[in-house]
C-alpha cells in the first residue's frame, strides 16, 4: 500500500508540472500592468543580392529609449551575420532557409542615424527595428525562446518570465517559396507589424501581449498550414522599475 501510494503521489507531482508547464496562457492585449510598451517601428525593405542592411532611427529614436532589431536573411547558416557596435544579440534561430536574428540596446546620443548590418556574402534580407519605452533600463531583457520549422504550424515556444508585467513580443519570418497561404493570429496577441499584407514571398509579422504575472507565457502558434521554412521567437521586455 505505500508503494502504490508513493506511486500515486508522483502521478500528481507529474500532473502539476505538466498543467504549470501546459497551461493556458495569461496574456492580454491591453497594458494593464504599465508594461514596456512600442513607441515606432521602421522596416528596411526585401532586398535581394545584399550584403548589407541599413535599420534608420525614425524622429523617436531618441537616447535613453530601448532599440530592437530583427534582421532576416534567407541563406541558412551559412552566412556571417555583422551587427553594428554596441547592439547585444538576444538569439540566432536558423531553419533550412530562413534565419531570424534578434539584437537590443538602448540608444545613445552618439549613435549615428543609420544602423548598418552586414554580411560575409550577398543575399535576400529584409528586417525591423522596435522603438520602446517603459522598460528596465538595468536589465531591459527578462527572457527569450526560440524556434524553427519547415511546413506544419508556425510556433514560437513558450517561455518562463521572472518578472510581473513582462511585454511579450512573438516573432516569426517565413520563406514562402513563391507562395502566400498567409496566417492568422491568436486572441490574446495584438498585431504590431505585419509585412505578409504586401503579399511578399518572404514575410515577417510581430505580435505582442502583456503577462500579467510572471511563469510560463505559453506557446505562440499562427495556426495556418505552412509549407515552408519558417523561425519564430518570443521575447520579454521587463517594465520599468518600481519607485
Amino acid at each position: 500500500m505505500a508503494t502504490k501510494g508513493k506511486f500515486i503521489a508522483l502521478i500528481c507531482i507529474v500532473g502539476i508540472l505538466s498543467a504549470c508547464h501546459f497551461s493556458q496562457p495569461t496574456l492580454r492585449t491591453l497594458n494593464t500592468v504599465d508594461g514596456a510598451r512600442v513607441n515606432s517601428y521602421v522596416q528596411s525593405p526585401l532586398q535581394v543580392g545584399t550584403d548589407t542592411l541599413d535599420l534608420r532611427w525614425n524622429q523617436n529614436g531618441t537616447p535613453g529609449r530601448l532599440a530592437i532589431a530583427e534582421i532576416i536573411t534567407y541563406s541558412g547558416s551559412a552566412t556571417a551575420v555583422n551587427a553594428p557596435e554596441g547592439w547585444r544579440l538576444i538569439r540566432d534561430d536558423i531553419s533550412p532557409t530562413t534565419r531570424q536574428t534578434l539584437y537590443w540596446r538602448v540608444i545613445q546620443s552618439c549613435d549615428p542615424n543609420i544602423q548598418r548590418w552586414t554580411f560575409s556574402r550577398r543575399v535576400t534580407a529584409q528586417g525591423l527595428m522596435l522603438v520602446i519605452d517603459g522598460f528596465d533600463a538595468k536589465k531591459p531583457i527578462d527572457s527569450d525562446s526560440g524556434n524553427v520549422g519547415n511546413g506544419f504550424t508556425l510556433t514560437a515556444n513558450s517561455m518562463r518570465t521572472n518578472r510581473d508585467g513582462d511585454l511579450i513580443l512573438a516573432f516569426f519570418s517565413t520563406d514562402f517559396r513563391g507562395s502566400s497561404p498567409g496566417h492568422d493570429v491568436p486572441h490574446n496577441m495584438s498585431v504590431i507589424v505585419d509585412q505578409d499584407k504586401d503579399g511578399a514571398t518572404h514575410e515577417y509579422w510581430l505580435l505582442g501581449a502583456y503577462q500579467e504575472s510572471r511563469g510560463w507565457t505559453g506557446d505562440i502558434i499562427c495556426k495556418a498550414a505552412q509549407v515552408f521554412s519558417w523561425a519564430a521567437a518570443q521575447v520579454a521586455i521587463r517594465r520599468h522599475a518600481a519607485g
